[in-house]
């Protein structure tokens, strides 16, 4: 049974949950992060001679009230993705952001920040994010993102990793859009 090491009321641990090997991260979407309500926070674990063991906390280097970083997580080899469905950008409220982490032998540690081109209030980017096998390719869905016209239609968002920089290479929409269909959602 794994529990957090700082647990709160509220805080969501198991929010999410992903698993590489002898690694796996635990989002608690709701967790107070310098007095700073549902910012979220992420647990790492890992596995050695039987045991599960809490290592890190990641936190976002841009932790905000009600953010929610955690409440997606994915995890390959030495990258995690985490979604932060409600952070604000640019002003824009719930915009959403997603955030990688890589460790180093030695600790993990934030390498970027992933937004939407073409991100607008209420598109909840990084409800669901995957990763690939390799670590050089993620995925992010904004479930909340209008498609010409139709609200909440939803959208996927495909960024690679080119010599340690993530670039948005591209956009996901499904055929068939439609109001409230949340493609992205998981």
């Amino acid at each position: 049974i794994l529990t957090a090491s700082d647990p709160e009321e509220y805080a969501d641990f198991g929010q999410s949950v992903a698993i590489s090997g002898d690694t796996m991260v635990i989002g608690a979407s709701g967790a107070t992060v310098g007095g700073k309500p549902a910012a979220g926070q992420v647990y790492v674990f890992t596995y050695s001679g039987g045991t599960w063991t809490q290592v890190k906390i990641l936190n976002a280097t841009d932790a905000s009230v009600g953010a929610q970083f955690g409440q997606s997580v994915a995890i390959s080899g030495d990258t995690a993705v985490i979604g932060a469905i409600w952070a604000t950008v640019g002003g824009k409220h719930a915009v959403g952001q997603a955030y990688v982490f890589t460790y180093s032998g030695v600790t993990w540690t934030q390498t970027a920040i992933l937004n939407a081109s073409d991100a607008a209030t209420y598109d909840n980017f990084g409800y669901s994010v995957g990763i690939s096998e390799d670590g050089s390719t993620a995925v992010i869905g904004a479930y909340g993102a209008t498609v010409q016209g139709k609200y909440a239609a939803g959208k996927a968002y495909i960024f690679t990793n080119s010599g340690g920089s993530w670039t948005q290479t591209a956009i996901l929409n499904a055929s068939d859009a439609a109001t409230d269909a949340q493609f992205g959602q998981s």
